[in-house]
């Protein structure tokens, strides 16, 4: 059954389009400002955070350069934010005529720019605007709104990056009452932009829609307050529109989704999408008769918000456990539907009744089962039908089956067993030597039996002297008369003892010996024994070791059959190779080292490899070897003899090569100098030496690391050396030329006059030469700089840094800093200049 609700909707339009804000283009105001700030001169504006600036009549300030002109209008409003680390920024408040409404949604637009240039031209972001129901705080000082109690960020328009005015607009709706707007920098800490604004504009919005979603054959009543004049239309699939109505109230049940416009005799419009949902139709199927084991899980249905089963909420799926009725509820979208299905469970068939008897004893088919069979049942023994009763079962295991007219089964099954016939074994194969005599064993886990033997002995055992493929047999009968199954065994002979030696070897010594003798034949539990000149030298098939001397092996194999054994012999021929001497030569340990190598014997081989260790390789008995890289190396030789035997000869640490040091020093005062330095600071940069001497012009001056050397006060070339050796007496020099040169002179005047009488106006610094870099700074008694430049054309007329006064007479202090054109060094001019006026 599907459940109606009535749904009402009472939806009234606002009045839209008006403007909101009071003197948005700030052209009611006291006339043209005098300084920066003078917000109080424009009419119903405040500060909020100082010091915001009002602009008019062309009116502009340096620190915000920018062209003067309004976007509308004569006047504008600016302000920044202040660069710090708190965030701060000036900001500029307004009260509004009348509070904003809660929830409605209003259309702001604005006029902004940003400075060309100055310390306030950073893009940071852009415009906030905060929303207070009370007076905000008047006249702070380094704060920002969005910090202040009772502040509520409204809305922040885009980043402003540009410096012509251009239009920015945001669309906001409010969530109080709010008296008061206050306009500011975004909170931007450690970033300093200045904004300008004009041509504020707040409307309310003029359109507005509402979604109404319904279940199917609910009614909708729409009443959007336009009154009875209000015009009521479709709107179609092509986005035209039918009128079908001129009334205050719309009600109506909707077969399906529909779109409706409505509008007023003022022009005002409202659209309604209506959404219809259907009511969901879960499906349980048809009802169910099942078998009692069998599971009945019912299935919802997929995609709902809520599915509720006989009242319960749950999930998709639902396991019935006894017979009745089940219902289900589903809901989706608010819309609910139902279904119901009845199950019923069929009892399972038993066996109960069924009687069963075996047969009477083994190799006897006379068992037997009967069971009362119900009309609806269909019986099976062992997959044969039965009408209750069968016969003629024979020992094992027997299955029953019942299955009903509806399917449900049951299963059961019975092993009829009888007394077992005696069970006797032999081994089936016996393996003897020939002409041996071997006992004949019959076993049995059963007692008080009687044996017979196909030689008719009644015995368990029997001893006989077979040949080869004679076979007995045996059989026993239990005390009860049941005969056993007769068992054999067959006799085979094994064959004579073989044994095979491998072939005499020629080896190197040192070289793996493997002998490996093989056994066929006999009863195969051999017995190995290995001898040489040393006596017993193995005792196993196969004889392994490393090759020392020449000798003569026998290698002696027995078993059951042959005790006493059989032998074979095999030679081993070792070489006889010398071992060589080594000689090593070599001049000194200093990189790069020579060293010759040489062996004894050589006409015993017939090649010569020699690895000196540090990844290079020479050949024969004498050979050379220079060593690039230090370290202490192993030498490595491979010989092979003229036999083809390899030797390995390896000499550890066999010699050691010694790295170079390195020679090197810079000179503090460059390799250009002037004739005033004298002695000059030698700066050592050798790498692994332990010792130093010093030259000039190949004279020696100093065994100092870091030695400041005299003798630089005439020009000229002067030729500086550095001799150094490291612990292991290798030795490295590096050289310098110094150039000494006269001289350049620095003129700078102690006094100048700047009284505009056309003399002695400028003070600067005079140079008969170009400075690669230049530096001039002066500096008030205090010490605070007042002048500066890099131009060494530009002097000093007496001014301030920033240019806007001129300073009093008095005593200053110079600084200049001047890099030489011939020496490259920077020398720096220090000293007090007096200013006359």
């Amino acid at each position: 059954m599907k459940n109606l609700l009535l749904l009402s909707l009472f939806l009234l339009p606002f009045a839209a389009g008006a403007q909101i804000f009071y003197n948005g283009d700030f052209e009611i105001n006291d006339g043209c400002p005098p300084s920066l700030g003078q917000v109080s001169m424009v009419d119903g504006w405040f500060i909020v955070v100082e010091s915001a600036d009002f602009y008019a009549c062309d009116f502009t300030s340096s620190a915000f350069p920018t062209d003067g002109e309004a976007a509308c209008g004569d006047a504008y409003m600016g302000f920044a934010s202040y660069g710090d680390a708190n965030g701060s920024a000036e900001a500029i408040g307004s009260q509004l005529p009348a509070p904003l409404v809660p929830g409605e949604t209003y259309d702001f637009t604005i006029q902004l720019k940003m400075p060309t240039g100055g310390g306030y031209s950073t893009v940071c972001g852009g415009l906030c605007v905060y929303g207070f129901m009370e007076e905000p705080p008047l006249n702070v000082i380094a704060s920002h709104p969005s910090l202040m109690a009772g502040s509520t960020e409204l809305f922040c328009t885009e980043t402003v990056d540009n410096t012509e005015w251009e239009p920015y607009a945001v669309t906001f709706t409010a969530d109080q009452a709010y008296e008061y707007l206050v306009f500011s920098p975004g909170y931007f800490p450690s970033c300093a932009q200045n904004i300008f604004m004009d041509c504020i504009e707040i409307v309310e919005s003029e359109s507005f829609d509402e979604s109404v979603t319904i279940c199917a054959g609910e009614q909708v009543i729409l009443d959007p307050g336009f009154g009875p004049d209000a015009t009521w239309s479709t709107v179609n699939d092509d986005n035209t529109t039918t009128v079908f109505a001129t009334t205050d109230i719309y009600t109506f049940n909707p077969p399906e989704s529909v779109t409706i416009l409505v509008e007023a005799p003022n022009d005002d419009t409202y659209t309604y999408d209506v959404n219809v949902n259907p009511i969901p139709e879960p499906d349980l199927g048809e009802d169910i008769l099942v078998c009692e084991d069998v599971d009945v899980i019912l299935d919802a249905g997929a995609g709902w918000d809520e599915i509720a089963w006989n009242g319960e909420v749950g999930a998709e799926f639902f396991t019935v456990l006894e017979t009745g009725t089940v219902e289900v509820s589903v809901t989706l979208a608010g819309c609910v539907g139902t279904d119901e299905v009845d199950v019923a469970f069929e009892a399972n068939p038993d066996f109960s009744s069924l009687v069963t008897l075996g047969p009477a004893c083994e190799g006897l088919c006379n068992g037997q089962v009967e069971l009362t069979v119900e009309d609806n049942w269909t019986f099976t023994v062992d997959g044969e039908p039965s009408n209750g009763l069968t016969t003629g079962l024979c020992e094992g295991l027997h299955t029953f089956d019942i299955v009903s007219d509806l399917g449900c089964e049951a299963s059961d099954s019975e092993l009829f067993t009888v007394q077992p016939a005696p069970a006797i074994s032999v081994d089936p194969l016996i393996t003897i030597c020939e002409g041996s005599t071997v006992t004949l064993e019959a076993t049995s886990p059963d007692d008080d039996l009687t044996f017979t033997w196909s030689t008719l002995e009644e015995a368990q055992a029997i001893d006989v002297t077979p040949v080869a493929g004679d076979q007995f047999c045996v059989s026993a009968v239990d005390p009860d008369g049941c005969p056993s199954a007769e068992v054999c065994t067959e006799i085979a002979v094994y064959d004579p003892l073989v044994l095979t030696g491998p072939e005499n070897e020629d080896v190197c010594p040192g070289d793996l010996v493997s002998f490996l003798a093989n056994a066929e034949g006999g009863d195969g539990n051999y017995t190995w024994q290995w001898t040489s000149s040393t006596g017993n030298v193995g005792a196993d098939a196969q004889l392994q070791f490393n090759a020392s001397v020449s000798d003569t092996y026998t290698v002696l194999l027995s078993d059951g059959c042959t005790p006493e054994g059989i032998t074979t012999e095999v030679d081993l021929l070792v070489a006889v190779i010398p071992t060589p001497e080594l000689t090593l030569e070599y001049e000194s340990p200093c990189l790069p080292s020579v060293a010759a190598f040489s062996l004894t014997d050589e006409e015993a081989f017939q090649t010569i490899t020699w690895a000196f260790g540090d990844e290079t390789v020479g050949s024969g008995a004498a050979t050379a070897h220079t060593y690039e890289t230090p370290g202490c190396f192993d030498v490595d030789v491979a010989l092979i003899s003229n036999e083809g035997c390899l030797i390995n000869l390896n000499y550890e640490d066999l010699l050691c090569a010694y790295e170079l040091p390195l020679a090197g020093f810079d000179i503090a005062e460059g390799t250009i100098v002037y004739d005033d330095a004298e002695r000059l600071q030698m700066l050592n940069s050798s790498e692994g030496a332990e010792t130093h001497q010093w030259f000039v012009d190949e004279q020696p001056v100093s065994e100092e690391e870091n030695p400041l050397i005299d003798g630089f006060s005439l020009p000229g070339f002067y030729d500086i050396c550095l001799e150094v050796a490291n612990p292991q007496g290798c030795i490295d020099q590096f050289c310098r030329e110094v150039e000494v040169i006269l001289a350049p002179e620095v003129y700078i005047p102690n006094a100048f006059t700047p009284d505009l009488d056309g003399i002695n106006e400028v003070f600067k610094p005079e140079m008969a030469f170009t400075p690669v870099e230049y530096e001039f700074y002066v500096f008030d008694r205090w010490g605070d700089e007042i002048f500066s430049t890099t131009d060494p054309n530009q002097g000093w007329i007496g001014n301030n840094k920033s240019g806007g006064y001129y300073v009093s007479p008095g005593t200053y202090l110079y600084k200049v800093v001047v890099k030489m054109p011939d020496t490259g060094n920077n020398e720096e001019f220090e000293g007090h200049v007096l200013l006359i006026r």
